[in-house]
């Protein structure tokens, strides 16, 4: 009888936030899935594009705000350079929010350019 063995495939995660903390604890709970590998972490918007540039992950999870290039012009550089990265940006602090009422106009480039958008809630 022959013995058919699966290597588990990782979907690669790279993080990108000029938050250290925010960072860590995201990391430590993507940490907890073993069907993601994070293969690199990122303080600004244009360390995270040097980063998808050289590892081409599955997956990039980027702040809206960040220092050197903001998410939607990350999101619009690797649709522009065809890199295969999907890219989720995350939303989470009031100013930022309240900044985006304003522009939903910027929210809807950011989806038409292959961006997922998640909306952190407080609780209560």
């Amino acid at each position: 009888m022959r013995t058919i063995s699966f290597v588990p495939i990782s979907t690669s995660v790279i993080l990108a936030d000029d938050h250290p903390t925010f960072r860590l604890g995201l990391k430590q709970i993507v940490a907890t899935d073993d069907t993601f590998a994070i293969t690199g972490e990122a303080g600004d918007g244009l360390a995270a594009l040097a980063l998808i540039r050289e590892q081409e992950p599955m997956i990039a999870v980027v702040d809206w705000d960040m220092p050197g290039l903001n998410g939607l012009d990350l999101v619009q550089e690797v649709r522009r350079e065809r890199l295969p990265t999907r890219v989720i940006m995350g939303l989470g602090n009031m100013t930022e929010r309240a900044r985006l009422m304003n522009g939903e106009l910027q929210i809807r480039s950011a989806c038409g350019q292959g961006a997922r958008i998640t909306l952190s809630v407080p609780s209560r």
